[in-house]
């Protein structure tokens, strides 16, 4: 059953170091069991709980608006796209196969979803409209695309792609919007992928895993200035660029221990703990719509 977003409390940890600006954290959370997803400001002692569903929620990227969250939600070995309003707590299957489809991203402009899908073999980018439903695929056959997401002007994209026979490397790749002209921006020598464009356009985060663990780095979007952020004995994953460019937040796995959401500079300094469960915290995306404008 559906249910409405609900206030529910949270314990957070405030270290001494700069408030990020009120822009809403959302993240996949197993604090009911299987993985939902939650919305929180970084400075917040409260979150919402956007999802209740039996199955797995993951991958979140808001609406330019905020107003309408996408997602992935796995039934099994089945993911499809969902898309929650969240003014009425509605969800509903917005790109639906027998396929593998995950991984949305939306267009700056609110019109297109960027999204992964196996439906003609290996995974892929494909890009869903929402005018017409009609899909377009926008990458290459015989690899293995994923992780997609568009340049805050939509006029380019960023992936992450697995040459054929590969399995411990991949390079982030920059294309048109439409898919032509892609290209590596990193060597492909590791595991690059989960590329996040800065808010300005002009650099790219991603991180980069060598024997099971995971560093943060940033590379010009021409692929020059190649620089790690974060990189020390603990696994750290899954960047993304705060709407005002002030901060990254990513997953960090401390030893064998849980998951949970940071945050760091983009130049390395003012690293912080954001949630603190001995469960499963990850994934984070950033709405842009202030938490505090939230209905």
């Amino acid at each position: 059953m559906l249910r409405l977003p609900v206030l529910l409390p949270f314990v957070l940890f405030a270290g001494a170091c700069s408030t990020p600006e009120p822009f809403e954290l959302t993240f996949a959370s197993d604090r009911h069991e299987s993985l939902d997803l939650m919305g929180m400001a970084p400075d917040s002692s409260s979150f919402i709980r956007y999802t209740a569903y039996e199955g797995t929620e993951y991958n979140p990227d808001w609406s330019p608006d905020g107003a309408v969250l996408a997602y992935t939600r796995w039934s099994g070995s089945d993911a499809d796209v969902y898309v929650l309003d969240q003014a009425t707590g509605t969800a509903r299957a917005l790109i639906e196969s027998p396929a593998y489809d995950a991984d949305p991203d939306w267009s700056p402009d609110g019109g297109h979803v960027l999204f992964v899908s196996d439906r003609e073999g290996s995974r892929a980018v494909y890009r869903f409209s929402l005018a017409d439903g009609s899909v377009e695929r926008l990458s290459g056959s015989g690899v293995t695309d994923i992780s997609p997401e568009y340049s805050p002007d939509g006029r380019s994209i960023a992936f992450a792609r697995t040459a054929p026979g590969e399995t411990s490397r991949s390079a982030v790749m920059v294309a048109a919007a439409d898919g032509a002209g892609a290209r590596a921006v990193t060597p492909g020598t590791s595991q690059d992928a989960l590329p996040t464009w800065s808010p300005d356009g002009t650099t790219i985060a991603f991180h980069r895993c060598d024997d099971g663990r995971c560093a943060l780095w940033l590379v010009g979007a021409d692929g020059t200035g190649e620089r790690p952020i974060l990189q020390d004995e603990n696994d750290n994953r899954w960047p993304a660029w705060s709407p005002d460019g002030q901060w990254i937040a990513f997953t960090r796995r401390v030893g064998e221990g849980p998951t949970d959401i940071w945050l760091v500079r983009p130049d390395g300094s003012e690293s912080r703990r954001v949630t603190r469960w001995p469960g499963a915290d990850e994934g984070a995306t950033w709405r842009t719509k202030p938490i505090e404008s939230n209905p």
